[in-house]
């Protein structure tokens, strides 16, 4: 949507002046047929320098983070950290762009909890002219690959802090815009559907507050009354200590590294051939449960559906007393993380297997870890499927941002 105005060789992020002057989007809502116009930012864009003396006191800055991540306010700024004697204040729907940044996508347009906030001369603040353009329309426009490579084209200079953005040519770089009403059409529509999105995150989001919830009642010492016996971890439960060598062993097994695993999740992401790395690796059966002990903040967990192998920094346990299903949940209980973590170290975070086996737990009796392993289970399952409606809406979202815009 985005046309550079440089003299670089064209990609595919380009368009020359004949198709910016004819293209309309695959998706378009049937009220409309005018075709797309070809404009100049500075046509609709005004620049407003809203300048303020540098307050005496702590007061709210805002950035704008890279890659088209939005705006952030730090509330508690103090004035004696900057040498500049004028600030500029911005106001809610503004177009702000970090000029030595905006080649990494460094712009944003202001929220509500920007308001009143204060930049520096380096993020030059923009108005709409909301009889030609909506701001809210712009919040589809600006994030794309096409602005960021054409941001690089306008600002010279070497890496980092030496690349910076030229305004005057800010202003002269080229989109396609529809009339005033169809901007409006087009936002309203995406905003519902980003709507909608944040309402199926917010849904998974509280079954996964609920899970916790439920987890810190079932696995809290002060909880359990009747069936439940206290033991030692190590004396219920075991890691398994065999070893694959890729070297001798004939045997070709589905390999589990710690970047299969996703973390907090208990999902497996992928897989590796056994044989393509040659480190030792553990052998593991179908209904262990396999914890990551590099790094256990990061909550690596499986309850395996196959026989294979997995990294030597993966544990490999076991019991004779836990179904495996409780087992699974155990290991992602509040006290079982906290054994992990208490004795890791610091530089590189490793689990300790001597100090957790140390431990004491209460379990209950197996007719119970059965009724609790399934309850969470039916739990998961719920979350699982939000997500997986997550999943469907983010790429509904993202095909309509790729067929309503040119």
């Amino acid at each position: 949507m985005i046309c550079p105005h440089s003299h670089r060789e064209p990609n595919k992020y380009m368009s020359n002046e004949k198709e910016i002057s004819t293209k309309v989007p695959n998706l378009r809502f049937p009220e409309f047929s005018d075709v797309w116009r070809g404009v100049e930012l500075g046509d609709f864009l005004i620049n407003k320098q809203r300048k303020v003396q540098k307050p005496n006191t702590l007061y709210k800055a805002v950035g704008i983070r890279s890659h088209f991540k939005g705006t952030f306010q730090k509330m508690d700024s103090d004035p004696k950290n900057i040498s500049m004697t004028e600030l500029f204040k911005v106001q809610e729907n503004d177009f702000i762009v970090n000029i030595t940044f905006a080649w990494e996508g460094a712009l944003a347009i202001a929220r509500q909890t920007d308001d009143g906030g204060l930049v520096s001369h380096r993020f030059p603040t923009y108005e709409f002219e909301e009889k030609v353009s909506s701001h809210r329309f712009f919040r589809y426009v600006f994030p794309t690959m096409r602005m960021k490579y054409n941001l690089g084209n306008i600002s010279p200079g070497g890496a980092g802090r030496n690349r910076v953005l030229n305004k005057k040519d800010l202003l002269k770089l080229k989109i396609l815009l529809p009339e005033i009403q169809e901007q409006q059409k087009i936002a309203e529509f995406l905003t519902k559907a980003d709507n909608w999105l944040a309402n199926l995150k917010n849904q998974k989001q509280e079954l996964e507050n609920y899970k916790k919830g439920v987890m810190k009642i079932v696995f809290s010492n002060k909880s359990n009354t009747n069936n439940w016996t206290t033991h030692l971890i190590g004396e219920i439960i075991s890691v398994s200590n065999k070893k694959y060598n890729p070297k001798t062993d004939k045997g070709n097994y589905p390999d589990i590294e710690m970047e299969s695993l996703e973390k907090n999740t208990g999902k497996l992401i992928k897989t590796f051939d056994s044989k393509s790395l040659k480190s030792i690796k553990n052998f593991f059966n179908e209904g262990d449960v396999l914890f990551g002990k590099l790094r256990p903040y990061l909550r690596k967990y499986y309850l395996s559906k196959m026989s294979g192998v997995c990294s030597t920094e993966i544990w490999v346990l076991s019991s004779n007393l836990l179904q495996n299903n409780f087992l699974y949940y155990l290991v992602q209980s509040g006290n079982f993380n906290r054994y992990t973590q208490q004795s890791s170290g610091s530089k590189m975070p490793r689990a300790e297997w001597s100090y957790i086996a140390q431990q004491s737990i209460d379990i209950p009796d197996r007719s119970k870890q059965q009724k609790i392993a399934a309850f969470l289970t039916s739990i998961d399952k719920l979350i699982e499927s939000k997500q997986n409606q997550v999943s469907e809406a983010e790429k509904w979202n993202k095909g309509l941002l790729q067929q309503m815009f040119v």
